[in-house]
């Protein structure tokens, strides 16, 4: 079904039609040229100039053909599985008859629905696989993916079998996605309670600094247990065996048990410290996974100490603490006074707050920092002294006839490459709010990286506002105005978070206090802590004579565990750099050697990885069949145990959710485009001119 409409009135047709006829009547009324043709050769030549010219006068008009044509969809079914180990624990002949039922339910609802099948387990899969392998359940995850993947509009229900136990991710009863489509759900697995006790949950904290003292929550349940005792023991693997730090007796007074205990634990060196939780297995406990967990902490290097020497208080002063203090890796102290006793041997960075200045010379910070070699973020303002400060740096240099300050914006360098900013960053930078950086020229040598520039006004500058230097491994940052604290508060009261500015902070002072990596051959894990069944993986850097990064030479990993075992591997060349996935491993602690020979030297990279034994899948048999009835209940569905699976069928059918939907489309093209108005045209004028030259007439 089509239309025309014009951009001015219809009623210019009439006009225009009425000039064409105008027209045709001037040229062929009285022309002497035309005497001796007959009438009907005249009118037949008049209308073709007055059909012609009308459809000229057409266009003046812009005329749009309007075409609306509809079709219809079939509403979209998601029937997502879960593929967690966990599923076939109890009976697998119960599973495969389920399976059978499941796939008659997909082919007697395929000429209604257009059917999405997913598989979900430690993640989402578009396929059925129906291997019930994955080694962790993820719920929350399978419904962001429909939100993100799937056109809810379309989709007009979901069908999730599972039985309800997930052990990854938020709790699903919360996504919102319950509120916009009916979730039917599919009760699988057994509820009953059998004779169990469980190390259910151990929170610690898998990054700890040297030195640092820890505690360890260890969560305790016991089902059916009454008056059963039993021993709890925590120990340290170390010396290729297994130590034991303290050990408790439980005595468990009700069928249903819950108890927390807390350990504490020192560290001392930096490493990967390996510990575990066990009991004793009761007689007639079924499940005995849950009675044994390890984990697993990575202890670090002392925490970084990062001293603020400011001119005198400012806002700014706790803008910077307060962010760097997001970050459990710093200690900041704050000083006012340049004082040569100031003790800064594991001071690991320093902030140098509108210094120097008239009060604090430079003369006196260069005695206080002599041979300490430590480095320094500059943050400049009204009380800094430039030319002092061009004495005390060769990076940057600035040359101010006055102490007048610009009001700018930061603009962000794009060819920026010392470190890495978020996308949240990148896309807010340049709006955050005016803050005031010194007037002048700004010269800088070629080892300062601008990560933005100043804009003044509505003119974008080549001046840097935030600046970093890297030369010859000793690393400087440069803040060329103060008022961070604005950016701070004002990205506060928008999203009630201060997430980028401590970012662009944390980062900043994170990159600077580290000293460069001037190492060839940069081999790196995914983690150092791996969990169960996860697949191990590895990326890796080499560098030529001329810090080049390439990847012409073949480069070598092997995987040791204490036993001795080796396994070999060949990294893959992706680009310039190295990837690796060595699959997944036994759990425990292996050594890893990478080797890499060029220009017949041979580059060598040692470090050391863990796998976790803890099995999420099997700590926990008993399905949460109370949990899968509150998502079908929230989302105004209906839950069904396996045998019911023809009662689903039925419901789906007789509602409306089968019905298709209806999709109109509006096509609108300006005849204009249309090629064929203008071959009609120049066929009515054509014709007329062949016509006249025909009867001898011009």
């Amino acid at each position: 079904m089509g239309q025309i409409s014009f951009q001015y009135s219809a009623w210019y047709l009439l006009v225009f039609f009425m000039i064409s006829i105008g027209i045709a009547i001037m040229v062929y009324s009285k022309n002497k040229a035309f005497s001796d043709r007959t009438t009907g050769q005249k009118l037949l030549l008049a209308a073709l100039r007055t059909f012609g010219i009308f459809l000229l006068f057409i266009l003046l008009l812009n005329p749009i053909l309007k075409k609306l044509t509809e079709y219809s969809s079939k509403p979209i079914l998601v029937i997502a599985q879960d593929g967690s180990r966990s599923i076939p624990y109890h009976s697998k002949a119960e599973l495969s008859q389920y399976l059978a039922e499941r796939d008659k339910l997909i082919q007697e609802l395929e000429d209604e629905f257009l059917i999405q099948t997913l598989d979900m387990s430690d993640k989402v899969y578009t396929i059925a696989r129906d291997s019930f392998d994955g080694n962790s359940t993820d719920i929350n995850s399978l419904l962001e993916y429909c939100t993100d993947h799937l056109d809810l509009r379309n989709v007009k229900a979901m069908v999730l079998a599972s039985d309800g136990i997930y052990n990854q991710g938020k709790n699903p009863l919360y996504n919102s996605i319950l509120k916009q489509l009916p979730v039917y759900t599919i009760m699988l697995g057994d509820t009953t309670l059998s004779k169990d006790f469980a190390i259910s949950n151990i929170f610690y904290n898998e990054l700890i600094h040297a030195g640092d003292e820890f505690i360890t929550q260890v969560d305790l349940k016991a089902f059916n247990c009454a008056n059963a005792t039993v021993q709890l023991q925590l120990k340290e693997f170390k010396n290729n065996s297994w130590q034991l730090l303290n050990s408790q007796n439980i005595q468990i007074q009700d069928n249903s048990y819950f108890k927390t205990l807390d350990f504490k634990l020192a560290t001392i060196a930096p490493g990967v410290y390996r510990y575990k939780v066990e009991t004793n297995t009761l007689p007639d406990e079924t499940n005995k996974i849950n009675n044994v967990r390890e984990f697993y902490v990575q202890v670090l290097e002392s925490k970084t100490k990062v001293l603020i020497l400011a001119n005198s208080p400012h806002p700014d002063i706790a803008a910077l603490k307060s962010a760097l203090l997001t970050n459990k890796n710093y200690i900041v102290e704050t000083n006012y006074s340049i004082d040569q006793r100031l003790k800064l041997d594991d001071v690991k960075a320093i902030i140098l707050h509108q210094l120097p200045s008239l009060q604090h010379s430079s003369n006196k910070l260069m005695a206080l920092l002599q041979n300490k070699n430590i480095p320094i973020l500059y943050v400049l303002g009204e009380a800094t002294h430039l030319n002092e400060f061009n004495k005390m740096q060769d990076h940057i240099s600035i040359q101010a006839q006055t102490k007048s300050m610009n009001e700018v914006v930061p603009i962000l360098n794009r060819d920026f490459y010392s470190f890495s900013l978020s996308i949240n960053l990148q896309s807010n930078l340049e709006k955050f709010a005016p803050i005031n950086a010194a007037f002048g020229n700004y010269e800088f040598s070629a080892a300062v990286n601008v990560l933005c520039y100043q804009k003044i006004g509505k003119v974008d500058t080549k001046y840097p506002l935030w600046a970093i230097s890297d030369k010859s491994g000793f690393r400087q940052a440069f803040i060329f105005g103060d008022g961070i604290w604005k950016w701070r508060l004002n990205e506060f009261h928008t999203t009630q978070t201060s997430l980028m500015v401590d970012e662009l902070i944390s980062k900043t002072i994170q990159f600077v206090s580290t000293k460069a990596d001037d190492r060839r051959l940069r081999v790196k894990p995914a983690k150092t802590l791996f969990g169960s069944g996860e697949n191990i993986s590895f990326k890796a850097e080499f560098y030529n004579d001329n810090l080049a990064r390439i990847n012409d030479a073949d480069l070598q990993l092997s995987l040791s565990d204490f036993n001795g075992n080796l396994y070999p591997f060949v990294f893959s060349k992706e680009l310039d750099f190295y990837t690796l996935n060595c699959g997944s491993f036994e759990p425990g602690e292996y050594k890893y050697t990478a080797k890499l020979s060029w220009n017949q030297k041979e580059f060598k990279q040692e470090g050391r990885i863990a796998i976790s034994n803890y099995d999420l899948e099997t700590s926990t048999t008993t399905a949460d069949h109370s949990l899968l009835k509150n998502i079908a209940s929230k989302s105004g569905a209906k839950s069904y145990y396996p045998t019911e699976i023809s009662a689903l069928q039925n419901e789906l059918q007789t509602s409306n959710l089968h019905k298709p939907t209806l999709y109109y489309n509006l096509e609108s093209k300006p005849i204009i485009d249309s090629k064929w108005i203008f071959l009609l045209a120049f066929i009515l004028l054509a014709t007329e001119w062949f016509l006249r030259r025909y009867w001898g007439s011009y």
